[in-house]
């Protein structure tokens, strides 16, 4: 069972991963930077 449930953490992390990777390719944007949008943040 233990395996089972690693195993599964492992692919859904891999898979959230490529999404990521997909997405910052079509709007530019990593992660990051959609944080600080959300929270209201600015760089100065």
């Amino acid at each position: 069972m233990r395996w089972l449930l690693l195993r599964l953490i492992t692919e859904m992390s891999r898979h959230a991963g490529h999404a990521d990777i997909i997405r910052e390719s079509l709007d530019g944007k990593t992660a990051f930077e959609l944080v600080a949008l959300e929270r209201g943040e600015t760089r100065g």
